[in-house]
């Protein structure tokens, strides 16, 4: 499910914006996972954070990377 939604979202034109929105994705998709008791939409929930993660990592791979708190904030900062 998340592979079809990551696909309709697209490439990423401008990556943190698009780093953000799979933050949210993972976000919804946790919330209805919890709320429904489906499995499939938490493990759909960690692909879109992790998919979150990695475009933030390739973006800032310099010395001194963020914690993920700290890039929780970041990408609050830029939505």
């Amino acid at each position: 499910m998340a592979q079809k939604k990551r696909g309709f979202l697209g490439n990423p034109c401008v990556p943190l914006n698009w780093a953000a929105t799979q933050n949210n994705l993972g976000n919804v998709l946790s919330i209805l996972g919890k709320r429904r008791g489906d499995e499939t939409q938490l493990q759909d929930s960690v692909t879109a954070y992790r998919e979150a993660l990695k475009e933030y990592a390739r973006i800032h791979s310099a010395p001194g990377d963020l914690s993920p708190n700290d890039f929780a904030r970041k990408l609050r900062q830029n939505v």
